[in-house]
């Protein structure tokens, strides 16, 4: 996830294919993203860490994280729905659709 949001696709693949490989599921690659992202949009809503219900150094980080995201990008939500759905039975495979959850995302950083 953090690979992803910084907008690296080769490392971000590289360490989901790790995941994959030493048996991690699809479905918590799906999970650690959506918390990342959830993150990083209650912060650009603004706010005090405790009015955000989060530790004031995940504001700090999901701060940083935000460098490099538009409000428009941060439409990566709709790659990490479709992945969650597909990781949950809507595809054959699982893996492919974190691999193509990731490639969009790292397309959208930036933009």
């Amino acid at each position: 996830a953090d690979a992803a949001v910084a907008g690296n696709s080769a490392k971000a693949l590289t360490l989901a294919r790790h995941a994959f490989a030493t048996g991690i599921a699809p479905q918590l690659l799906v999970t650690a993203l959506a918390m990342k992202f959830r993150a990083m949009a209650k912060v650009s809503i603004g706010g005090s860490a405790s009015a955000l219900k989060m530790a004031p150094w995940q504001v700090d980080r999901a701060r940083r994280e935000l460098r490099g995201w538009s409000d428009a990008s941060l439409a990566a939500f709709g790659a990490i729905a479709t992945a969650d759905a597909e990781t949950k039975g809507a595809s054959r495979d699982p893996q492919r659709a974190i691999e193509k959850a990731l490639i969009t995302i790292c397309r959208l950083h930036g933009r």
